[in-house]
């Protein structure tokens, strides 16, 4: 019988409700259905902690009855808040989990620990750290004790280093890495130094969201409104939306702008002091409204009714967000860098800066009905080509690939 272990523990920590929780949930679903076609040979082990924060991982499943599915509780906590805890996370050695019964280890977040002496699938979302590093290295510093002795150029650049090699020593132990877009391929090549040949690029898919369910509308928009989903961290330019947004009311574009995710449940969770700036100096502060972490039946109901979805986002791994809208009936509004022209391709509006923002925004407002519906149209079928039943093939193959070779690089 063949053992697969599957770490959980994203799902019990702050990354269930971020893009890793997602892709987790999904593409475990599409691995356990597989499985459960060969389920008297695979055998499924869940890696999880003693933690009762969140909601049981496997509550977050969809797992087949006949399958045979057990859970190892790790010891060494992962899944704790604060810096010093994700210090550990980023710093750990690579080799601390307890695998030696498995034929094959899933990694989603390589924070988690990346086994050297067991075969090991590790999916690589960005890099947006080493890239971004001035952009997050004085917040991450803010939350340790003393913080005012770590900021500095000299201290930042030891930090810096120490991550990347981790993160590199942490990469290259897998035996396989899958990559969620090209973009992301080229900079595990050239930031980690991994070989083209260790990487599989798979794209995600797009879930279908039932809307036809009741769903329960809170402070959902009165007015026409521009869209945003995701998080607040600066490489999000949502500052810049907001004063875009200023000068569309201003010009009398009687609009709202809905700002969705888990730090937009109200002024005070948001952790980028630019935008809770922006926000709260709004002379229309009352036209933009905070709404949290929305369900999946909220969230399609946001995209299908808006004007645009706005993503002001300077890097991505992947950009899944700018798919959702496109399946949903959205126009879709974004930066041109990184990833966004691979995935969204000629089916995004794309602008090159904050400052260029609001002149884009006015002109998909005032956007002829027939440019409009025929862009709605060509996007809907493009979008359609993304689904998580073709993402889920290209992982079991990948998987049996792996476990039928006969080394372990």
């Amino acid at each position: 019988m063949v053992k697969i272990g599957i770490d959980l523990r994203p799902l019990q920590s702050e990354s269930r409700f971020r893009g890793i929780g997602g892709v987790l949930i999904q593409i475990t679903n599409q691995l356990l259905s597989h499985f459960d076609v060969a389920k008297n040979d695979i055998e499924v082990v869940f890696y999880q902690e003693a933690n009762d924060k969140f909601q049981q991982p496997s509550e977050l499943l969809t797992i087949p009855a006949g399958l045979k599915v057990t859970n190892f509780i790790v010891a060494e906590s992962r899944t704790a808040d604060g810096a010093i805890a994700k210090s550990k996370k980023y710093l750990s050695k690579v080799d601390q989990l307890d695998t030696d019964s498995l034929d094959l280890f899933i990694q989603f977040d390589f924070k988690f620990g990346v086994p050297t002496r067991t075969k090991t699938v590790l999916i690589e979302h960005d890099l947006v750290l080493p890239i971004f590093w001035q952009l997050y290295y004085p917040r991450f510093i803010a939350k340790l004790p003393l913080a005012f002795l770590f900021n500095n150029p000299l201290i930042s650049s030891l930090f810096k280093r120490l991550y990347t090699i981790n993160r590199r020593k942490s990469v290259n132990a897998a035996t396989k890495i899958v990559a969620i877009s090209n973009t992301t391929k080229r900079d595990l090549e050239n930031i980690l130094h991994v070989p083209a040949n260790k990487i599989e690029v798979i794209y995600h898919g797009i879930e279908e969201i039932n809307t036809e369910a009741n769903g329960k509308l809170v402070n959902f928009p009165t007015k026409p409104f521009l869209f945003f989903i995701g998080g607040t961290d600066g490489r999000r330019e949502v500052d810049q939306l907001v004063k875009a947004f200023d000068q569309l009311k201003a010009n009398g574009y009687d609009i709202q702008l809905a700002l969705a995710g888990a730090h937009f449940k109200d002024i005070n969770s948001i952790n980028e002091p630019k935008l809770m700036t922006a926000i709260e100096n709004s002379p229309y502060r009352a036209d933009i409204l905070l709404l949290g972490f929305v369900d999946a039946y909220t969230k399609a109901k946001l995209y299908e009714q808006t004007q645009a979805f706005v993503f002001p986002t300077l890097y991505e791994g992947f950009g899944l967000p700018i798919l959702e809208a496109m399946q949903r009936g959205s126009l879709v509004v974004a930066y041109d860098n990184s990833v966004i022209r691979e995935i969204g391709a000629e089916h995004v509006i794309y602008t090159q800066s904050g400052e260029e923002l609001y002149a884009t925004l006015s002109a998909v407002l005032t956007m002829d009905v027939i440019e409009r519906e025929n862009r709605l149209a060509s996007a809907k079928a493009y979008s359609a080509g993304f689904t998580w039943d073709k993402a889920g093939q290209q992982y079991f193959n990948l998987i049996e690939e792996v476990i039928n070779d006969g080394t372990k690089d």
